[in-house]
């Protein structure tokens, strides 16, 4: 939504401390997805995630 990417749920579940995981697929332009990387990469940055 923030960069104008379109995202759908392929996949969700997990076992073996996967649990609550999502595979989703996006689509967009080659300029979208960057941002989309960009902003991911900051959020995990500022949350802590591995």
């Amino acid at each position: 939504m923030l960069t104008g990417i379109s995202a759908e749920l392929v996949a969700a579940g997990g076992i073996c401390g996967a649990e609550g995981s999502c595979w989703m697929a996006i689509t967009g332009t080659e300029e979208q997805l960057h941002m989309t990387l960009l902003y991911y990469i900051i959020l995990q940055k500022c949350l802590k995630i591995r």
